[in-house]
Formats: structure tokens, sequence, C-alpha cells
């Protein structure tokens, strides 16, 4: 745990309130305590802060990305139509030994199973699906989510 001190002035707090907005926005905070320091025209805001430091960002590699539970933002139905197609994508990736998020990753595969993207076309236009995966995986999984959709009375 590290700890680092501000001083705000009460009267001019812009600049200085910038640079703590800065350094928590940086930083893993744990708490931070302020006081009033009533000193008249040369009143200010004392700040404290105590803070973890990053090891990622002071290695200089990459934060990683927080996992996201599909169970908790997709629906019980969009949720099944998103299992299926993820298994199909296990199933293609083992046959062509290749990691499955090369094939689509959970965020595309979720937009497809939303309804999102019901068209070759369309998953033409889903970030990150280029040329190559809709000519190689695109009717295979739009037919696939459509046959789910079907399957549990969902429509798109």
């Amino acid at each position: 745990m590290r700890v680092a001190f501000f001083s705000i002035s009460a009267r001019d707090p812009e600049a200085e309130t910038a640079r703590l907005n800065a350094f928590l926005n940086a930083n893993r905070v744990l708490d931070v305590h302020r006081e009033l320091v009533s000193e008249g025209q040369r009143s200010f805001w004392a700040v404290c802060v105590q803070y973890v430091v990053d090891q990622a960002a002071v290695s200089g590699s990459a934060p990683k990305r927080a996992r996201v539970d599909y169970r908790e933002i997709l629906d019980i139905s969009t949720f099944a139509i998103f299992s299926e197609l993820r298994e199909l994508r296990k199933r293609r990736a083992d046959e062509e030994g290749v990691p499955v998020y090369q094939i689509f990753t959970n965020e595309q595969l979720a937009a497809i199973a939303r309804g999102d993207v019901t068209s070759v076309d369309g998953l033409g236009r889903v970030e990150g699906v280029g040329p190559s995966r809709l000519e190689k995986y695109g009717v295979t999984f739009i037919e696939a989510a459509a046959a789910a959709r079907k399957s549990t009375g969902d429509s798109p």
C-alpha cells in the first residue's frame, strides 16, 4: 500500500482537482481521506489517498479485460442459443486445431445469439469479423443460430 497527498485550494480548485482525478483514475484506490484546513483566504483541502500499485501498469503490460458472465447479461433463451454457438465453435476449433477465439469471440457469438446479426452480411458488420471469417464460418453460425432460435421459440 502506498500513500499520496494532495492540497487543493478552496478558492481555485480546478487545476489540482484535475490532477487528483487523473491520479484516482490511474490507480487502484483503497481509501481517500479529506479534510478542510481553514486558513481564511488560504483555506485548502488536504487529501490523503491510500492506493495499491498496479504491477501490470508498472511492468508495462496491458491490463486484463474484465471477464463477462454472459449468463448474467443474456436472458435465458438467448443464453441457450449462445451456449449452442459456443459448442459449435469449440467443435470447429478442435477440428481445425485453432483457439476458439480465432473462430469468433464470445462478444461476437453474443451478438449472433441476441439476434443483432441474422444474415451473413450483417455478420460482416460486427467488429473483428472480416471476409475470411465470413467466408469460412458465416453461413454455418447464422444457420445454427436460426435453428436454435426456432427450437427455443425465440425470434430475432
